[in-house]
């Protein structure tokens, strides 16, 4: 990491580069690396106490570790505690008691009854109970994010009672959503009816071209036979004699 930094000071004198890390824009590599330094860093571990454990392990096995199936989990521990820290900075005397704070409830080998509603155990457990998904498996991104919501919402009393977690799994995040969630309304002269707006000359164009485009490929598609498909040189690949039977069609071995 200190070889970056210093790389990031080197461009810094030559033509004023910055990096971006967490929403935040860097140029003075000092600062960056401060900040880096600060994040609460969830890595994989071994030799804790087993997932699960209140269930037999013929059931859901007996894993005492999480590399190489854990990353899921690990990235987003990473994630709600950096919104943890943004959000409980003033509710602790110092950043150190905070950050002892946050990591007491991340810390493996204990789960929600133990202090630590957001450790690998407890969410684990979560996702069994819910999904019936074993320990050892890679999760989806939604599985855990899920899971957490579900946690934090149990026992955000103990940990930032003022903060809930949404989860939006369209792949889009809309600004009213949130704010609902918030119990906030905005005021409907705050949306722009799209659909009411004519559209511009060159967004017609566009959307000609679209058209255009899509038509010749369902044409394409309807007439494709192999031999006009073939005539479409869409990649050129150059290819030595040894290795290109590797690359032939079936029906040019046939």
């Amino acid at each position: 990491m200190k070889f970056h930094v210093q790389e990031l000071s080197h461009r810094n004198l030559i033509d004023k580069s910055c990096v971006w890390m967490l929403g935040k824009k860097y140029v003075d590599p000092v600062e960056f690396q401060k900040d880096l330094e600060s994040i609460i860093w969830c890595s994989y571990r071994k030799n804790f106490l087993r997932l699960i454990g209140n269930k037999p392990p013929e059931e859901v096995g007996t894993f005492t570790n999480d590399t190489s199936w854990g990353c899921m989990i690990r990235a987003t521990q990473m994630m709600l505690s950096e919104a943890l820290k943004r959000k409980l900075r003033k509710s602790f005397e110092s950043v150190y008691h905070m950050r002892k704070g946050i990591v007491s409830w991340l810390i493996d080998g204990k789960d929600a009854k133990g202090g630590a509603p957001y450790s690998i155990q407890t969410i684990c457990e979560e996702v069994y109970t819910r999904d019936k998904k074993k320990p050892g498996c890679w999760f989806k991104a939604s599985e855990i994010m899920l899971a957490l919501q579900r946690i934090h919402r149990s026992h955000c009393k103990c940990t930032a009672s003022g903060l809930d977690m949404v989860v939006l799994l369209e792949g889009t995040v809309y600004l009213d959503q949130i704010l609902n969630q918030a119990g906030i309304e905005l005021p409907e002269d705050h949306f722009i009816d799209v659909g009411s707006e004519e559209p511009s000359e060159e967004e017609e164009t566009k959307k000609e071209l679209v058209n255009e485009n899509r038509d010749r490929s369902k044409s394409f598609q309807s007439a494709g036979s192999l031999d006009a498909k073939k005539k479409l040189d869409f990649i050129n690949v150059s290819l030595d004699e040894g290795n290109s039977k590797d690359f032939r069609d079936d029906e040019d071995e046939e």
